[in-house]
């Protein structure tokens, strides 16, 4: 985020329509029709699949209090509560590597998807030229996915929750390195315990992820640098008038370098997908792959 806003260092929830663990990674997932960042006519239908079944009641209740808010409801796709384990956790059968591996994959792919319709919601979003709307997708799609699965986990009580039907506890982190590195795990668990301890609303939660999306870094060329900040100042203004106090305003705005520095693990993750497995991203999701997955200029500096 640029100095200025403080620099520190989808459309609907998914059907719950999987009973069956994660695919095998040996087979790809089913291609959906026009799924790639030709996203304005792209409408993706989600499907979630996981290891755990979900609820039908909604977590989050909102009140809108202006047009932009309302908006924002409208868009909004929370995750459902997740009825409590059946056996404590400290019996249960730890997840195989591949099963992981499915798990966070096919969970990644449909947040990239909410997040693609969520933005095309966004009228100062559409309204931008179409080289930079593929840009702030490609640069912020990554630190995105983490602050909704950390969003969606609190208030924390030791899972991470990455969908309506995959989650993964803290008690079972060792067996989980291989698949996904215990310093990751570490690092998004503090990340959920400090949105935990600051209690961020759901409001805040949607207006800071909209700023977040709209972030127009120094380095990249844009070619319309001015209309991006413009299109993020309408939701600056809006979250200053939900928060009140400066203070916590800025507070949050500070969560967007936690974010940054988590991307670093998450490049990490797919890197490690890629080269030990065979599995096959659907094409919104391997196109931004292919764009993080490459060194970026930004990075070295």
């Amino acid at each position: 985020m640029r100095p200025e806003l403080i620099r520190s260092s989808g459309t609907a929830a998914a059907d719950a329509s999987a009973t069956a663990n994660p695919q095998p990674l040996e087979q790809p997932q089913p291609v959906q029709e026009d799924q790639s960042l030709g996203f304005l006519n792209h409408d993706p239908k989600l499907a979630d699949t996981g290891l755990f079944q979900p609820l039908v009641e909604p977590r989050h209740q909102l009140k809108a209090d202006s047009p932009l808010l309302y908006r924002l409801q409208q868009l909004d796709s929370p995750l459902d509560q997740l009825p409590p384990p059946s056996e404590p956790v400290e019996t249960q059968p730890p997840l195989s590597s591949e099963e992981i591996t499915a798990g966070v994959s096919q969970a990644n792919e449909n947040l990239v998807q909410n997040l693609v319709s969520f933005a095309k919601g966004l009228p100062e979003f559409s309204s931008l030229p179409m080289s930079d709307k593929k840009l702030l997708l490609q640069h912020h799609w990554l630190g995105l996915n983490v602050w909704e699965i950390s969003n969606n986990s609190v208030p924390y009580n030791g899972y991470i929750r990455f969908s309506d039907t995959f989650r993964l506890h803290e008690s079972h982190s060792s067996q989980h390195s291989r698949s996904f590195s215990s310093r990751a795990g570490q690092q998004m668990r503090t990340f959920i315990r400090r949105l935990t301890s600051l209690q961020v609303t759901r409001l805040e939660f949607l207006l800071l992820k909209a700023i977040f999306l709209l972030d127009a870094d120094a380095q990249t060329e844009w070619s319309n640098r001015e209309a991006i900040d413009a299109a993020q100042n309408c939701y600056l203004v809006e979250l200053a008038k939900v928060c009140g106090d400066p203070t916590r305003k800025s507070t949050l705005l500070m969560l967007f370098g936690t974010l940054s520095a988590m991307k670093i693990h998450s490049v990490g993750f797919w890197a490690s997908v890629i080269e030990r497995t065979k599995y096959l991203p659907q094409p919104l999701l391997s196109e931004m792959l292919e764009f993080s997955l490459k060194p970026q200029e930004s990075d070295l500096l």
